[in-house]
C-alpha cells in the first residue's frame, strides 16, 4: 500500500476471482472492498463472471502475448481510511484499431496474416475487456483528487507491465470523474 501526497492510500494487488494470482495478494481484499469490486446491483455481475473466464483461460505467463491477461483489484482509501473508489484493472494486449472503422480494421487484418502483432499494444483497462458494466465503485461519491489518484496508480501498473495505453472503460460522459481526468 502507498500513501499518495494528497493523503490517499493506493493497494493494487490480485484480484480475488482472478484464480491465477497468488492467494496471499487476494486474502487482503476486505468484505467491503470485495462488495464494492463485485456488487450486483451495480451490474458487476459479469464481471465477476468475466474474471473467472480471464483466470481460466488467460495467464500473465502465457507463451502467447494475446493471452498474457493480469487482473488486480485497486482500491482507494482516504486519509481516515474509508473505501473512496475500488475498481478491478487488467493489463492485456489490444489491436489498436479496436475502435477504428471497419475498412481500417479489414485491412490491418489481412496485413496481420503475415505479422500477426501489427499495431497492438499492452493496455491497462479499467475492469477487462470482455466486461460490460461500471466497474468503478465509489462508495462515498465523487470525491475530489479521486480521478488524478485512479489514473496515478494505473500508470505505475502500466509501467510495471509494460503497458503503454491507459483504457477507461464505461464512464458515462457526464460520469462524475469524467470532467476531472488529467491529460
Amino acid at each position: 500500500e502507498a500513501v499518495r501526497d494528497d493523503g490517499f492510500h493506493v493497494n493494487v494487488s490480485g484480484f480475488p476471482a482472478a484464480s491465477h494470482e497468488p492467494a496471499s495478494s487476494s486474502a487482503s481484499t476486505s468484505t467491503t472492498e470485495a462488495e464494492y469490486l463485485g456488487d450486483a446491483s451495480r451490474g458487476t455481475t459479469s464481471i465477476r463472471v468475466a474474471l473467472r473466464a480471464v483466470a481460466a483461460t488467460h495467464r500473465p505467463d502465457h507463451p502467447q502475448p494475446e493471452w498474457r491477461w493480469r487482473v488486480r483489484s485497486l482500491v482507494l482509501r482516504d486519509v481516515e481510511q474509508r473505501l473512496v473508489a475500488a475498481a478491478p484493472l487488467t493489463t492485456c494486449m489490444v489491436k489498436d484499431d479496436i475502435f477504428m472503422r471497419a475498412e481500417v480494421s479489414h485491412a490491418l487484418e489481412r496485413a496481420r496474416a503475415e505479422d500477426p502483432y501489427l499495431f497492438t499494444s499492452r493496455v491497462v483497462s479499467l475492469g477487462t475487456m470482455v466486461s460490460e458494466g461500471p466497474h468503478l465503485a465509489l462508495p462515498l461519491g465523487p470525491r475530489p483528487g479521486i480521478a488524478e489518484a485512479l489514473v496515478a496508480a494505473m500508470r505505475e501498473v502500466a509501467a510495471q507491465d509494460g503497458a503503454t495505453t491507459l483504457v477507461l472503460r464505461d464512464l458515462a460522459v457526464d460520469h462524475p470523474l469524467a470532467g476531472g481526468l488529467p491529460g
